[in-house]
């Protein structure tokens, strides 16, 4: 029985096409084609892109942190976080050889007299917004503080947005951002804040290598020419005060600043023979 059993099975396991037939085993099988990178692709293949998933989540729990605390809570609060720095900016040179005294190392003092002073006034502001906003919401005040409190978080909300998307493109240009990131649906309008926002910043804030979120500064050439050497106003102004204090040979400069006309060195000689 064994060895009719073997005999009934070994053509069978021995044609080659009944290999082939079976699906998706042997030469039959497809090879996957790879259009895009595996990261890339799962990416694209999401039904809401990650990107517009997390600034919806941003906004979200911006407005209603700032809905159930309150507009007057969350002015405050940011005006707390504001005193707070300034007052130890300011009262940290007053301090300073009071902590000095005890502590040898100054650096070390005066981090600990700054994050105290910090620390100390940032409590005292706190517990001050505190009780202003339940004041307020125990008010008739308490609906138009949370409508505008949802409001105010929107626009916090936003703003984070903006900052994050900034830094990012600082340290990620723009040209070299994923596909699935440039292609969500919020993106038109992060970059068109971001680009504001930029806009507005003072220059010394900025990054030297950068004019924008992603962009590099334009090359400027120097003499009108075609090059590619970025000009420098100070160093062309140097040169020029040289070439102005110290004319070259040959020019008409030159010639007019070279020296002592003849008839000047014979009326100078005749002046010095005078005098003798």
């Amino acid at each position: 029985m064994p060895s009719a059993m073997c005999k009934t099975w070994s053509p069978r396991l021995a044609d080659p096409a009944s290999r082939t037939r079976r699906p998706g085993t042997g030469a039959g099988r497809a090879k996957p084609e790879w259009t895009s990178p595996k990261g890339d692709s799962e990416m694209e293949n999401w039904p809401v892109n990650p990107v517009d998933i997390a600034v919806l989540f941003v906004l979200v729990v911006s407005a209603a942190l700032a809905f159930f605390r309150g507009f007057v809570h969350e002015v405050l609060g940011i005006g707390a976080w504001i005193g707070a720095i300034l007052a130890a900016i300011y009262a940290l040179p007053e301090a300073q050889p009071y902590v000095r005294a005890y502590i040898p190392i100054d650096w070390l003092a005066d981090l600990v007299t700054a994050v105290g002073i910090f620390l100390v006034v940032l409590v005292v502001l706190s517990v001050l917004t505190a009780l202003i906003a339940r004041r307020v919401q125990d008010s008739a005040l308490n609906a138009l503080d949370r409508t505008l409190g949802f409001l105010f978080g929107l626009a916090r909300g936003g703003v984070l947005v903006l900052v994050l998307y900034v830094a990012a493109s600082w340290l990620v240009p723009r040209d070299t951002q994923p596909d699935w990131v440039m292609t969500a649906r919020s993106m038109p309008m992060i970059q068109q804040g971001a680009d504001t926002m930029v806009a507005l910043l003072p220059p010394e804030l900025l990054p030297a290598s950068e004019v924008g979120p992603g962009a590099a500064p334009a090359a400027t050439t120097t003499g009108g020419g075609s090059g590619t050497t970025p000009q420098n106003p100070g160093l062309d102004a140097q040169r020029a005060f040289e070439a102005l204090r110290r004319p070259q040979a040959g020019t008409e400069e030159g010639r007019e600043s070279g020296g002592y006309a003849p008839d000047e060195r014979q009326g100078m000689d005749r002046l010095m023979e005078s005098t003798q």
